[in-house]
């Protein structure tokens, strides 16, 4: 099973519908499942990250939105590890690249979070999209 973190998302909700549709056991943590609005073959779970044991159990996949868990992340990972799962992909971002400002918000709020990640002992894949074209229409 995968865990989804930023189920309601645009990334993660697309994330949720596939292997829902395909009746693959997909949870999607949210912190508001009433008002999700997801599809009837995902569990639906409220995501509370300073409480993560329970959200893992039975999974051994994540994907993570670093925004969905923040500070808490390097606790987060240690309980998905601890539960069981083997494997975390990041929705990180482009800008984490050579000659990159490091000093920017979004370098460093990603940029730590693949550190967490590679201390974690989990496998990982990092994502590093540059824009979505869904974003243009804000």
């Amino acid at each position: 099973m995968i865990v989804v973190t930023g189920a309601t998302g645009n990334v993660g909700r697309a994330l949720v519908e596939r292997p829902a549709a395909a009746d693959r056991p997909v949870r999607a943590l949210t912190r508001d499942p009433q008002r999700a609005g997801l599809p009837a073959g995902a569990e639906v779970v409220r995501f509370e990250p300073d409480r993560p044991a329970a959200l893992f159990e039975g999974a051994t996949r994540l994907f993570l939105y670093v925004r969905a868990v923040g500070e808490q992340a390097p606790a987060f990972l240690a309980a998905a590890r601890a539960a069981g799962v083997r494997h975390v992909v990041l929705l990180s971002s482009g800008i984490i690249q050579e000659g990159a400002d490091e000093s920017h918000p979004i370098h460093v709020m990603h940029a730590t979070a693949e550190r967490q990640i590679l201390d974690s002992g989990l496998a990982w894949t990092f994502l590093r999209p540059n824009a979505f074209a869904v974003n243009a229409f804000q």
